[in-house]
């Protein structure tokens, strides 16, 4: 059975989380008819546990969240996610009675199609809860893929966040397809 099956990942739910393996994840789904949701930590995109361009990236346990039911969904909009504009989990029915009382709290954002909108709301690492996403995972991801052209004082501002909580900061960059690996990274400061 390949590793990422039987490794115990995160898994958020409604009052509280716990560490469990994929395969059992899915069971449990399964047998209990709640939907299952994946978040990549490195990009801060939630999405479906079988999305394609989720599955192209890096699966180790610093490198996914995962979440139960509508009460997990909620708990991982509150740490900031967004939607994968691959896989579209705001198609699943519920979801967005399920996250809309979350998103207009957070962001002031009444409506789905501007949740959704990448115009509105772009993919940024810089907006998730570190310091809860840390304590539950344990570690992080080995990139983090934030906007193209910040300037310096916000490259230098996440450094110091990560510094503030004790964990090595991770590479920092943007998707771009014709790079290596496909990403661009900023240069961080070695002195701060």
């Amino acid at each position: 059975m390949p590793a990422i099956m039987v490794e115990n990942y995160a898994l958020l739910f409604e009052d509280g989380y716990g560490y469990v393996s994929l395969r059992d994840a899915i069971i449990f789904a399964k047998d209990h008819g709640e939907y299952f949701w994946s978040v990549r930590l490195g990009t801060g995109l939630l999405g479906n546990v079988d999305c394609v361009s989720g599955r192209a990236g890096p699966s180790g346990t610093n490198e996914v969240l995962l979440a139960m039911g509508d009460g997990g969904l909620r708990r991982i909009v509150e740490l900031g996610f967004i939607t994968c504009p691959t896989c579209h989990p705001e198609q699943v029915q519920g979801f967005w009675p399920a996250v809309e009382s979350v998103v207009r709290e957070k962001y002031g954002i009444g409506e789905l199609r501007d949740f959704i909108d990448k115009r509105v709301l772009p993919p940024d690492a810089r907006r998730l809860d570190w310091e809860k996403i840390i304590s539950i995972v344990g570690g992080m991801p080995s990139r983090l893929y934030v906007p193209q052209g910040l300037c310096t004082h916000d490259v230098s501002a996440l450094q110091k966040r990560f510094d503030r909580l004790g964990v090595p900061v991770p590479a920092v960059g943007w998707y771009d397809r014709d790079a290596p690996d496909r990403f661009c990274e900023y240069q961080l400061s070695a002195g701060r």
